[in-house]
């Protein structure tokens, strides 16, 4: 009789071991309960159905699934910076992807800092307008009115146009949106100006890409290459 009992607690232990395991195994999804990122729970936050993140504070998207989300501001405050409040060689450069300067120096012969440096003179009038105009000290705030993603066959067809005019490699652009966008001035005065144009994603960084015409893109210029017109 003793020798049953033995063994009924010796299998009862066994049992409690595997749970505990079990409870504690890391790779098996909802079981995490430290929030530890694991192989099957990369995101530490026990939901193997929620490939963003959930409520990581790390995560730039919050834990939607638009790519958009807070990305491109990066893009649209140098755009605002460089237009309404003052300019460097190293904003114009920053403008563009490296391959557009590679592909832009094989094509006429200038460096980027070469054509930065040219097109500060005019950026700069610009902006002294803007001062004379509206006050020294402007503050830019930036108001995204709307988003329009751009279609699958629309961004194949950018793809191609980037490739064409301006030397890059469509395989590193992933993403390009049509935005409206509201960039109001605050100085002596308040000055708002309404602006429509494509943001695109390039090798992961994103652009104010140009003002495309709506059948071909035949106009997809970067934004520092409007910035830069004379005239």
């Amino acid at each position: 009789m003793k020798k049953v009992i033995a063994i009924l607690l010796a299998l009862v232990m066994l049992l409690s071991l595997a749970a505990c395991g079990k409870d504690n195994d890391p790779t098996i999804p909802n079981n995490n309960p430290t929030g530890t990122p694991s192989a099957s729970d990369p995101t530490g936050n026990n939901d193997p159905t929620d490939p963003t993140g959930g409520n990581d504070p790390t995560d730039p998207t919050n834990g939607t699934d638009d790519p958009a989300d807070n990305t491109y501001m990066s893009a649209l405050e140098l755009f605002g910076k460089v237009s309404y409040q003052s300019a460097t060689t190293e904003d114009l450069i920053k403008m563009a992807p490296n391959a557009y300067w590679a592909f832009y120096e094989s094509i006429y012969g200038m460096s980027k800092e070469s054509f930065a440096n040219d097109a500060i003179i005019w950026v700069n009038e610009k902006l002294n307008y803007y001062k004379d105009t509206y006050g020294a000290d402007l503050t830019v705030t930036i108001q995204v009115d709307s988003e329009t993603a751009v279609s699958a066959d629309e961004l194949a067809l950018v793809k191609a146009n980037m490739q064409e005019i301006k030397g890059i490699d469509p395989a590193t652009i992933s993403a390009a949106y049509l935005l409206g966008v509201n960039y109001v001035l605050n100085g002596n005065t308040e000055y708002e100006e309404y602006q429509e144009f494509h943001v695109i994603q390039i090798d992961g960084s994103w652009y104010v890409g140009g003002w495309w015409a709506e059948t071909d893109y035949c106009y997809s210029w970067f934004a520092v290459e409007k910035l830069a017109e004379a005239g």
